[in-house]
């Protein structure tokens, strides 16, 4: 949902200084009716990545409540689920809204410490 970042990884081409793109709502809210116009009776489990995800907690808060409210207006027999890949690092506002939302989380890790922080500036 961004190219935002909130960490500086020397091998990535994204860091916590630069802008980066971000989805616009209008761009998300016309993938999330596509997805459910086409998904049949599958399940359905919307993924942010980016980027660092959780750099637009808004953004995010917004792709869960326009994905519910489809589901429960047009949609109410698809079994909605959300993931998220992050780096782990958020504040407690946005590590309860994953945890209220019962998202899947994926940590995106380097490795052991004396390489993974070999590669922080």
């Amino acid at each position: 949902i961004t190219e935002r970042c909130n960490c500086c990884c020397r091998y990535c081409f994204l860091d916590a200084h630069s802008e980066g793109k971000t989805m616009s709502l209008s761009t998300m809210h016309q993938a999330i009716d596509y997805i459910f116009s086409n998904i049949g009776e599958r399940k359905l489990k919307i993924a942010a990545f980016g980027g660092e995800p959780t750099t637009d907690l808004v953004l995010l808060k917004e792709m869960v409540h326009y994905a519910k409210k489809i589901r429960d207006s047009k949609y109410p027999n698809i079994n909605l689920s959300f993931s998220i890949t992050t780096n782990g690092i958020m504040n407690d506002e946005t590590l309860n809204f994953l945890v209220d939302n019962k998202f899947s989380v994926t940590l995106s890790m380097d490795g052991m410490a004396n390489i993974q922080n070999y590669h922080r500036l």
